[in-house]
């Protein structure tokens, strides 16, 4: 069967967005509103009510852009402006209009129907932002609680295909009615897929975001931007914590650093910083101005987690300074992992990382954070050497550790040294880094490797 096209969703002469969301009490959930090109540099706004001529302001593009637990961010390079409602409650039920004001003229909205239900909604996905490289592949699980709903996948303002209708183009959906999930796969991946998209099962719709990415080379696993630097993309699994390095010049030490959350630099929100606050929730943040790098700490991973952030430092009367990241968090293993985060060694012994992985075909890597890398089968490198076991699907990389007598005094203690951020990276599509602290001792001071675990 040939599939099947048709216009989706709700729009009002030149303004787009999906029709009715359903999303569990106590979530985060982002509404993206398309306009045409023509309202690039127009107020935008988001109202709540059911009548148009009476319902209430609660964001706008001009003031207040922030309310309560809602914010909105415009992106007129694309056309779309998104909405942002956090810690959603069950009175948070009901119509809302996407906006945009005109100048002696009718403003033009379209509007939706939020439901925010005590369970799991009839159709939720497991993140709303997802992303892939030019020339790969995405796959996007799509679950649902009515089995005999029609299911699609729509571009939002564009056409739509339908569950089991098989390949069209450079898609295909496949739905898994006893584990009431479909899943949409896009292949051959351009710069010109990356919107916005949606699920649909039946009257509800999931609002999909995808950022496609021009695929990098594997000489450097670091995003930068003037001095910050971190690793590019991380996958850990639900329920689990991840630790992430953010590496800085030596001119920053005394800065103020903090970790912000969203696509857009220029609007997203930060969550925790090295004044205050250093702790939110499950994330915390911890400077170390003599190694040049403060890591970030998210405990009890969500699948809502996901999304990109940025390692961040502040810079005084100047623009401030950030490198992003993408963290996916996935409910079954992810395709590369670590059984420790941090391992810890001697002057003049040796340690071994032993690194997992579900694709044998991939290149494996091993990386220190603003430095060189080892490949796999290249042998040894200086004092590191790399193996791999295809039949249990590991690769092991062994470091020889040399004498460090610099800034160590006798009997002190353990020494950490930071500088020893290292990241090991597995490819086939996509870039996904595992990173690993190594901890150099005292010959004197002996201790076993920290029991902390990343998936």
């Amino acid at each position: 069967m040939s599939p099947q096209y048709n216009v989706p969703h709700c729009d009002a002469d030149g303004v787009y967005t999906v029709r009715e969301v359903a999303v569990q009490s106590g979530r985060s959930f982002t509404i993206p509103c398309l306009y045409h090109r023509e309202y690039e540099n127009h107020v935008k706004y988001w109202r709540h009510g059911p009548d148009w001529d009476f319902c209430e302001y609660v964001v706008r593009t001009d003031h207040p852009i922030v309310k309560g637990e809602t914010s909105i961010t415009d992106d007129p390079t694309h056309h779309v402006f998104t909405v942002t409602m956090r810690k959603l409650k069950m009175k948070d039920s009901g119509y809302y209009w996407c906006a945009v004001e005109i100048q002696h003229a009718p403003d033009k909205g379209a509007y939706l129907h939020l439901s925010v239900t005590a369970g799991i909604p009839g159709l939720w996905v497991e993140q709303q932002e997802v992303a892939g490289v030019e020339g790969g592949h995405v796959s996007v699980p799509c679950h649902y609680n009515e089995p005999s709903s029609m299911k699609k996948w729509c571009r939002i303002e564009g056409s739509c295909v339908e569950v089991n209708s098989g390949k069209s183009g450079r898609s295909e959906m496949k739905d898994d009615r006893s584990k009431k999930v479909f899943t949409v796969t896009m292949r051959e991946l351009n710069m010109e897929d990356t919107g916005w998209y949606r699920c649909a099962a039946g009257e509800l719709q999931i609002p999909v975001h995808l950022t496609v990415t021009q695929k990098t080379t594997m000489t450097t696993v670091t995003t930068y931007a003037d001095g910050v630097y971190t690793v590019s993309r991380v996958v850990a699994q639900r329920g689990k914590y991840v630790t992430i390095p953010c590496v800085y010049d030596r001119e920053y030490d005394y800065h103020v650093k903090y970790w912000c959350h969203g696509s857009n630099w220029n609007f997203c929100k930060t969550v925790v910083r090295t004044d205050s606050p250093k702790h939110t929730g499950k994330t915390s943040i911890t400077d170390d101005p003599t190694h040049h790098v403060f890591t970030v700490n998210m405990t009890m991973l969500t699948t809502w987690d996901s999304g990109y952030y940025w390692c961040a430092v502040e810079i005084q009367r100047a623009g401030d300074k950030g490198a992003y990241l993408y963290l996916s968090v996935t409910a079954d293993i992810p395709g590369l992992w670590v059984e420790q985060q941090e391992v810890a060694g001697v002057e003049g012994g040796h340690v071994s990382v032993p690194c997992h992985y579900n694709e044998p075909s991939s290149m494996k890597k091993w990386y220190r954070i603003k430095g060189s890398c080892l490949e796999e089968n290249s042998g040894k490198s200086g004092r590191s050497e790399m193996k791999e076991d295809h039949s249990k699907k590991v690769f092991t990389v062994m470091l020889i550790l040399c004498l460090l007598t610099e800034g160590v005094q006798p009997h002190t203690g353990a020494r950490e040294d930071r500088t020893n951020e290292l990241t090991t990276a597995d490819s086939e599509d996509e870039v996904t880094y595992s990173t690993v602290f190594t901890n150099t001792q005292s010959s004197s001071h002996r201790i076993s490797p920290q029991q902390s675990q990343v998936e």
